[in-house]
């Protein structure tokens, strides 16, 4: 566990990642457009943070096709995060 709370903190020209894994660290709030900068991002883990909530718009612009969402707090989440990926997990 890195305890990254901020990803403004530590990742600087997000446009040239296609993976990113930020699993197992403290990440609790996402805002919309968190990730408007990270235009090639195909596959996303975020699993063992403390997301509670997902904005609608937190991955619009994205090309995801991978996004995994477990063992967070999450209670729902909005058809527009879903829709976006073909591989998703959520448990």
């Amino acid at each position: 566990m890195s305890g990254l709370v901020n990803l403004n903190q530590c990742i600087f020209n997000p446009e040239n990642l296609k993976t990113l894994d930020l699993s197992v660290n403290n990440i609790s709030d996402l805002e919309n457009y968190e990730f408007r900068n990270y235009t090639n991002l195909v596959h996303m883990n975020l699993s063992h943070n403390q997301i509670i909530d997902l904005p609608r718009y937190v991955f619009k612009n994205q090309k995801l096709k991978t996004l995994t969402l477990s063992h967070n707090l999450l209670q729902a989440l909005p058809f527009q995060v879903r829709r976006k990926t073909t591989n998703f997990s959520y448990s």
